[in-house]
């Protein structure tokens, strides 16, 4: 089983100023085989999803209806803002690869359990692209490759190890997927992927890389993610700090984020950051 979660990307999503939704039930949602086994590389795709669909539609059928679910780790909603929904390894890229990333080789087909995936609602097949996503699509893969960088193994993540799903496609079955595409600033003028829509993803680097290159202000105090374990009076900050119900009621009251989690994972996760142990957990 994977042992990497992102319970500690809705920080990074908050310094990024991507603005997001947490769905019931994402700290713990994952694909059969549990957290990533490694991240080394961001999917980027779109959902295909009719022109009027909600955020909601495309929550419940990536995490509910899909026979694949969850679809992803969350989804870019046509108002720009990010809905998170699994914190663990999902189902998305399907075959491809293997494919070479600044952390090594992502093998043959096994995309899934090292690429965190990002969907986007976007029917693919002419739908411009709307400004939210447009200025935020680019932020949140910063917001990820902060994340990664700071909070899982390996060296520094790259700009370049954003990938769309038609590249990831490529080595191995080229044409088997063509999103990212449809009317966006990264469409060629002259044909790069499987079609004529489907983006040119040096420029989309470029747009991140540039976001990326800009120094981002620290999160305030008010701004910080607090972690309420159900079955204890313990709480953690998104810094890793051990707070006292007293502290997490005034960290509250100041208007810090709280996200709620029952997850052995992120409890393991939470110990190991704060430097605690089990013999420090205070059951309620």
């Amino acid at each position: 089983m994977g042992e990497i979660w992102t319970v500690r990307l809705p920080g990074y999503l908050t310094k990024w100023k991507v603005p997001f939704i947490l769905r019931p039930g994402w700290d713990t949602r994952a694909r059969s085989s549990g957290g990533f086994n490694s991240m080394r590389g961001i999917g980027i795709h779109h959902d295909a999803s009719s022109t009027g669909a909600s955020p909601d539609s495309a929550y419940n059928w990536a995490c509910y209806s899909s026979p694949d679910a969850p679809v992803g780790n969350g989804s870019l909603s046509r108002d720009g803002s990010f809905q998170l929904w699994a914190a663990g390894a999902a189902n998305t890229m399907g075959k491809g690869g293997a494919l070479r990333v600044g952390r090594g080789t992502i093998n043959l087909n096994d995309g899934n359990a090292n690429m965190f995936a990002i969907e986007a609602a976007n029917n693919g097949v002419g739908e411009p692209w709307t400004q939210a996503q447009i200025h935020n699509y680019p932020l949140l893969c910063c917001a990820v490759l902060d994340w990664a960088t700071h909070e899982t193994p390996g060296p520094e993540m790259l700009v370049s190890d954003v990938v769309s799903h038609w590249e990831w496609c490529q080595p191995s079955c080229p044409g088997r997927k063509i999103d990212p595409a449809g009317p966006a600033p990264w469409v060629p003028s002259k044909q790069v992927g499987p079609t004529p829509m489907s983006w040119d993803m040096d420029a989309f680097r470029a747009s991140v890389g540039k976001a990326y290159s800009t120094p981002q202000p620290p999160i305030k105090e008010d701004e910080m993610i607090i972690y309420a374990l159900t079955d204890y009076t313990n709480t953690w900050s998104d810094r890793g700090i051990a707070l006292s119900p007293e502290a997490f009621n005034v960290l509250v009251a100041q208007g810090a984020t709280v996200v709620f989690s029952d997850h052995s994972q992120n409890i393991k996760s939470l110990l190991h950051i704060s430097g605690l142990t089990n013999d420090d957990l205070e059951p309620k």
